[in-house]
């Protein structure tokens, strides 16, 4: 996936009110329908509230901060969740994270003596080949799907386990379309269960003992341009929501009293600091849509940027 790469080509969302929660809702009653007012105050922002406009639509992003312990703050996995892949055009990053996750949790808890790559095409053959077929008679192309990475996880644990890379290798879409047949009988790996987690404050705590999958919200041009900096989220007139993407996160810090996760793209080297990205974990936003118009469903609740964290329990 290409994108953008120079902040000097877009605009900087300038803001169109700021208030506190402790301010009269009528104040600001006629730029954000009381409905979504009610939906920011019941999240009890840590700070003054920004309503900002962008193109296509507007935007309420406020911070709740994330608060993490000094033993999961000390913790860093990224020597130990593989190389940095590139997904290209493909929608397979749920795949790729899935394979790495439980790549990653045999490597550390010593199932596997050295790091060992698992089969994310499997997952792109297999986990929905319904699904897959479909979309391949809609593009003639692509085969692929956005997915979550837990429904791949759960796939692995029902059809009895995943094989070794070098033995279902990475494709994205074959040209002739999807298979319509498993592998031969490769060694698999099994995992027991998929853990599932909706709360950020329940779901860092196990950064303690290994990475953790997760979906970020992608706006573009930000995700393609931040590269060192810190992901927020939109900040130019110009910035559009793309929809979630899969990725691994392997730590997280504090730095200036903002909790900061650290994550690796499935984008290749070209976004983030060479497929690395910083993610702030206290920003939270709410679409406020204009002129009549409805939210994306991802945005019409109060959301962070980072959600659905998830890992796979390995097998005994």
């Amino acid at each position: 996936m290409s994108g953008p790469s120079n902040k000097q080509d877009f605009h900087p969302c300038q803001d169109k009110v700021t208030f506190t929660i402790t301010q009269r809702v009528h104040e600001v009653e006629e730029n954000i329908p009381y409905t979504v007012m009610s939906l920011i105050v019941q999240s009890k922002p840590d700070s003054v509230v920004r309503l900002f406009d962008t193109n296509k639509t507007s935007y309420a992003s406020w911070t709740n901060h994330v608060v993490t312990s000094d033993v999961v703050r000390a913790k860093n996995w990224k020597s130990q969740i593989g190389r940095i892949r590139d997904q290209g055009q493909h929608e397979t990053c749920w795949a790729i994270v899935g394979a790495e996750l439980i790549s990653s949790l045999r490597y550390i808890f010593k199932y596997d003596v050295n790091y060992t790559n698992y089969s994310a095409q499997y997952l792109v053959d297999f986990v929905d080949m319904a699904k897959g077929r479909k979309r391949f008679r809609e593009t003639t192309k692509h085969y692929c799907f956005r997915h979550r990475i837990a429904k791949g996880l759960k796939f692995v644990k029902d059809a009895g386990g995943i094989p070794l890379e070098s033995h279902w290798q990475y494709i994205g879409c074959r040209s002739a379309g999807p298979p319509n047949y498993k592998p031969p009988e490769f060694p698999h790996v099994q995992i027991e269960s998929v853990v599932e987690i909706s709360s950020v404050h329940e779901a860092l705590p196990y950064l303690e003992f290994h990475p953790i999958g997760a979906s970020l919200a992608v706006f573009r041009p930000d995700y393609y341009i931040i590269k060192e900096g810190t992901y927020r989220g939109p900040l130019y007139q110009e910035s559009k929501y793309e929809g979630y993407h899969a990725v691994s996160i392997y730590g997280v810090s504090e730095e200036n009293g903002e909790t900061v996760a650290f994550i690796k793209s499935s984008h290749g080297e070209k976004v983030g600091n060479k497929g690395y990205l910083r993610v702030s974990l206290d920003v939270v936003m709410i679409e406020v849509p204009r002129n009549g118009d409805t939210a994306d469903k991802t945005f019409t609740e109060p959301r962070r940027l980072l959600s659905r964290f998830c890992f796979p329990k390995l097998a005994p």
